[in-house]
């Protein structure tokens, strides 16, 4: 007993003279600094019982509380420091099962004084504020017990309702606070899918990922940049799929600006995760015909890629007989031939109500062009008639069809030039002569 009581003694004089160390160096520290004081925390806390180091724990928690609930002399800097050093709190005790009750307190504690600061205005701490977010749901090895899973559903709840759009407030103030919290949820998922494991945090991707869209209606060009970035790495690292109502929601969007990413995000992400997902070909047909050429051109490049490593499924098969039986009731006999760079009219240069048979069209050129681009060096055999109906098509779908087939035509020709006498035999000579017309110069590649 006496052994234990100056164990205690000489355990509070330490903390007598370190902790008054550490908040003095918090203050004058700079932040990168503070990565060494986050590393002695934690080596301070591990494999230590939780009342063990309740002084530093104490410490650290009261002036992340205090510091993020100043709003009028808020030190940023200082609260960016307090939430690393409360980081290394959470990394230890989130890896060991035997600290669950002590995490979940600090959880508690914390997590209302965290969502109400996730809109904070200085990026450096809203960083902070997301690797602390991970750690608190997304790392430790409990994450699934009942307290955290509480937890999770009130968060995720406020996180919602903070990036709608906020009626009660001015609207500068309310955007400029979606925009801090799309950005903020957007560096927690990022850290989520370079750190975590998939099996633990897909438990919010189908509510907070479709959100961060929102960031490219933003007036701001460096956000929506963010955003682009984000949404890219974010498709190429995720391991779940949307649901199909968040699907159609973002390819249905009024913004194209949303409607080109999401094509763009959800088509890298099917082909990763090989789901061939039934969601993305029902939604290729509207997007492939979509007012907007840049949509399109998404479409067809997605288009492209299923086609390429998953056109013998069945889906992609039922993709390219309904492509072509639709493209077949809109095809023109084929042009005779005119003088050398002599204009042919073109009734497409007219502005013209967008009807359903201009999208139709448009989706049927496009359908046919992804198709056509889907096998570089090679010839497989639904490209053969995709050649001839984009000819057919081109010849009386207006200027948008002719560029469209024409750049289509020059890829081809680039990427299949030289093993060209083998494969010009799969097609006939209207074809062929057809090929020739689309592009404005005469060509001698055929």
């Amino acid at each position: 007993r006496e052994a234990t009581n100056n164990e205690e003694l000489n355990r509070e004089a330490m903390w007598s003279l370190t902790l008054p160390l550490l908040e003095s160096q918090m203050k004058e520290s700079s932040f990168d600094v503070s990565s060494d004081w986050a590393d002695a925390v934690r080596f301070a806390v591990a494999k230590r019982a939780a009342s063990e180091v309740s002084p530093l724990t104490s410490v650290i928690l009261s002036h992340v509380k205090a510091d993020l609930g100043d709003t009028v002399r808020a030190d940023f800097a200082s609260q960016a420091k307090w939430l690393r050093l409360l980081q290394s709190i959470l990394a230890e005790w989130g890896s060991d099962p035997q600290k669950e009750p002590a995490f979940c307190d600090l959880a508690d504690s914390i997590i209302p004084q965290m969502l109400q600061v996730y809109s904070h205005s200085y990026e450096v701490t809203r960083v902070m504020i997301a690797k602390t977010m991970f750690l608190l749901f997304d790392f430790p090895h409990f994450a699934q017990c009942s307290r955290l899973l509480h937890l999770r559903k009130t968060t995720l709840a406020f996180i919602s309702s903070t990036l709608s759009p906020l009626h009660s407030q001015d609207a500068a103030v309310a955007t400029l606070a979606i925009k801090h919290a799309q950005e903020t949820t957007a560096h927690w998922l990022l850290t989520c899918a370079l750190g975590g494991e998939s099996a633990v945090h897909q438990w919010h991707h189908a509510s907070l990922v479709p959100s961060l869209f929102d960031g490219l209606l933003d007036e701001d060009a460096t956000h929506q940049k963010f955003t682009r970035s984000i949404l890219k790495y974010l498709a190429q690292s995720l391991d779940i799929f949307p649901d199909a109502v968040s699907v159609n929601i973002l390819v249905t969007h009024d913004s194209w600006k949303v409607r080109e990413e999401a094509i763009k995000f959800i088509g890298v992400l099917d082909t990763r995760l090989n789901s061939n997902s039934s969601i993305l070909i029902t939604h290729l047909p509207s997007l492939l015909g979509d007012s907007r050429l840049e949509v399109c051109m998404a479409a067809r490049d997605v288009a492209s890629l299923v086609f390429l490593v998953d056109i013998d499924s069945e889906h992609c098969r039922c993709f390219i007989e309904t492509l072509m039986g639709t493209s077949t009731k809109f095809l023109k006999p084929l042009k005779r031939k005119t003088k050398k760079n002599q204009a042919v009219p073109d009734d497409g240069d007219v502005e013209v109500k967008e009807t359903q048979d201009v999208r139709t069209i448009r989706f049927c050129v496009h359908g046919l062009s992804g198709l056509v681009l889907s096998s570089p060096f090679e010839v497989p055999l639904p490209v053969v008639p995709a050649i001839s109906m984009l000819v057919r098509l081109a010849s009386g779908g207006g200027s948008e069809a002719m560029t469209t087939t024409r750049e289509t035509f020059m890829d081809f020709k680039r990427t299949h030039l030289d093993n060209w006498e083998q494969h010009r035999i799969a097609f006939d000579e209207h074809t062929l002569e057809g090929f020739n017309e689309t592009f404005e110069a005469p060509s001698y590649f055929c």
